[in-house]
């Protein structure tokens, strides 16, 4: 018996663990889904001066990732409007938390 619940103790770790995992991913999948389009490596193909660069984030007024969901939220013209119900807030912060990431790792300034 003490056997048994071992090892159902380590099944319900390794699963916890793989949640996790998955649910981070969920940023980047959904990056890839609906934002890389038009912001392949960072840039911007409908309006090259708001690329995801962080000279071009800073000159307009993108600070912290909280900035990205509004944008989300709220787009200016020639950007697709992603609300609630596309992208709920919960996996959305979790694609501004990638992107963030990726921005500080992979899409420098150039």
């Amino acid at each position: 018996m003490k056997i048994f619940l071992l090892i159902l103790i380590l099944i319900m770790a390794c699963l916890s663990v793989l949640i996790v995992e998955a649910q981070e991913n969920i940023g980047e999948t959904l990056f890839n889904e609906h934002c890389v389009v038009c912001h392949p490596g960072g840039g911007n193909i409908i309006n090259p001066k708001k690329t995801l660069h962080s000279r071009d984030l800073t000159a307009n007024n993108i600070t912290k990732p909280e900035d990205i969901i509004s944008i989300m939220r709220n787009p200016e013209i020639g950007m697709s409007k992603f609300d609630n119900e596309k992208i709920p807030d919960n996996f959305a912060k979790k694609t501004r938390r990638v992107y963030f990431k990726d921005l500080q790792i992979s899409v420098s300034d150039r």
